[in-house]
């Protein structure tokens, strides 16, 4: 980690911060989990339409 690289206090307040917003976004996609589900969903949807279209 950042903080054991450079043994600093900012180092290891900016650790701190990288650890709560990586644990926030995994708590915001389990949550949200439905909204993931469905953003997948159309992503597969239109995948293959690029290749549908004419040139």
């Amino acid at each position: 980690m950042l903080s054991s690289v450079l043994k600093s206090e900012r180092a290891i307040r900016v650790n701190f911060r990288i650890v709560r917003i990586f644990t926030r976004m995994r708590e915001f996609i389990m949550t949200h989990k439905n909204i993931l589900l469905q953003l997948e969903k159309i992503e597969r949807t239109l995948a293959g339409h690029d290749e549908n279209i004419p040139p």
